[in-house]
């Protein structure tokens, strides 16, 4: 819609708080709505979801499978069949008749749309960002690991385009919390040189928008397997380990795959990062969950094209709210849940945490403790 905020008509004894002097002897009175003033875009929220989306549905409920979205002044909208497209056509026309300025050299038709930044493909079912935006991306990241160093202010300007991309790449979440934690603990402005941890994150970042991986596949959930595995960690003194066991479908230990893995300073210096291990216990927990991934994940994806589901069953309730936000900033644990992201993406798979009682999780609780007569030394 053109100047959409300024198409809401202010009430007279209303102009005095939008007036405004910019030279001497002379007002300037708005008797419509205008940019820094918040009610505008209450007032058009309104306005625009009335005209815009009440009435799309009111006249096409009916009629087809036909579906809106509103974001501010942009609409976009959604039909499956040509007798569709064609109340589409009917419903603009109407609009026209009621006065909506529509900004006609934006209107775009089409299997593939841009719409507010993001980019959507409806015949082959990809979700993402547009090219446009991908590069300018891309080419700022690029700029900057040349540099070594970046502008605190440029930065987190970019910080919020970012975010905006990796609002529908949800597995690249996890990579930005460093960044806006960084962020944060500089408290100046100028150049600050860049640490290598965040230089490969932004490495990372721009490979992952390479080669057409600017988008993401949107399928359906083929199937969902329910709990698939037990996970649990043990840290007391110098002793991590991690243990998990495969309780799919039911299976009772004796059948079941099973791991145990024993970390220590050499091995995984992270765990010990604050001293005594219990204190990165929630790090540890997720790592369990990410080993109960990479081993038993792939025979569950052999011969599937959807998206799988699946739950994992875990005694660390932290974990689950930081799965389901896919976003953290503490350390170590955002380590553990970036590469749980990235093996989650390959697998093409979906997985939600589930918090159980511990003394429901006794038998991973057991594999901790080098307690495995339960389990097959074979499996």
């Amino acid at each position: 819609v053109s100047k959409a905020h300024r198409r809401l008509k202010i009430r007279r004894q209303d102009w005095g708080w939008q007036a405004c002097r910019l030279q001497e002897g002379r007002i300037w009175v708005n008797c419509v709505g205008t940019y820094g003033i918040a009610s505008a875009g209450y007032w058009w929220a309104r306005l625009s979801s009335a005209v815009l989306v009440r009435l799309f549905y009111y006249l096409l409920a009916s009629s087809g499978r036909q579906d809106a979205l509103l974001f501010a002044d942009d609409l976009l909208m959604i039909a499956g069949r040509v007798s569709e497209i064609v109340d589409l056509g009917a419903l603009i026309l109407v609009w026209v008749a009621l006065g909506v300025p529509w900004k006609w050299k934006k209107w775009r038709g089409g299997h593939q749309a841009s719409w507010i930044g993001y980019w959507l493909c409806f015949e082959s079912y990809q979700l993402g960002i547009s090219e446009a935006r991908s590069m300018w991306l891309r080419r700022w990241i690029e700029t900057t690991l040349k540099e070594g160093a970046v502008q605190m202010e440029d930065f987190r300007a970019v910080l919020g385009r970012i975010s905006f991309t990796l609002g529908v790449l949800d597995y690249l979440k996890p990579f930005v919390s460093p960044l806006f934690a960084w962020s944060s603990a500089i408290d100046h402005l100028g150049k600050v040189p860049l640490p290598w941890s965040f230089s490969f994150i932004l490495s990372y970042v721009k490979a992952e928008l390479e080669d057409g991986r600017r988008t993401t596949a949107v399928r359906p959930r083929e199937i969902s397997l329910g709990p698939v595995f037990r996970a649990d960690a043990k840290a007391e003194g110098q002793v991590v380990v991690l243990g998990g066991w495969e309780c799919r479908n039911g299976c009772h230990p004796s059948a079941a795959r099973w791991f145990s893995l024993a970390l220590t300073r050499r091995s995984a210096p992270w765990a010990f990062s604050r001293g005594e291990p219990f204190r990165t216990i929630a790090a540890l927990e997720l790592f369990a969950s990410l080993v109960s991934i990479m081993v038993f994940g792939d025979s569950m994806v052999e011969g599937t094209n959807g998206m799988l589901h699946l739950t994992g069953l875990t005694d660390n309730s932290g974990n689950v709210s930081a799965l389901s936000r896919l976003m953290s900033s503490k350390f170590p644990l955002i380590v553990i849940l970036t590469e749980l992201a990235a093996q989650m993406r390959s697998r093409r798979l979906e997985l939600d945490l589930e918090w159980i009682p511990r003394n429901q999780n006794e038998e991973a609780d057991a594999i901790t403790n080098g307690k495995t007569g339960l389990f097959d030394p074979s499996k």
